[in-house]
């Protein structure tokens, strides 16, 4: 592959060419109220309508007050870690060597 690309389409330009579409993983959105969540919704429903994005129905959420993410859970009050990961921290042994203290403060900033 060359470093310098000109004129070759964008990969979403492509996609009917190549009779592929791209994929989304996740789109999460809070709202305020439950009258403005619903009002945001159909307006995100109707712009993955106009470009022909599909989602799986599946797989679909709606309403969740908390949204687990990369070990921690994202609400309307916040950030923090789940009951699991704040359980191991509780659990773990204190370190007696400084071989175990450095571990155990790199793994304190990772959680």
């Amino acid at each position: 592959m060359t470093v310098y690309r000109r004129n070759i389409p964008a990969p979403s330009q492509m996609g009917p060419v190549l009779g592929r579409s791209p994929y989304i993983d996740d789109i999460a959105h809070g709202a305020a109220t439950w009258d403005q969540l619903c009002g945001d919704l159909d307006a995100l429903l109707y712009r993955l309508r106009y470009w022909g994005i599909s989602v799986s129905l599946p797989k679909i959420e709606f309403g969740k007050r908390v949204i687990p993410y990369l070990s921690h859970e994202i609400g309307a009050k916040g950030i923090r870690a789940t009951p699991k990961i704040i359980k191991g921290i509780q659990e773990l042994p204190f370190p007696s060597t400084l071989k175990g203290v450095q571990s155990y403060h790199k793994f304190i900033e990772w959680a």
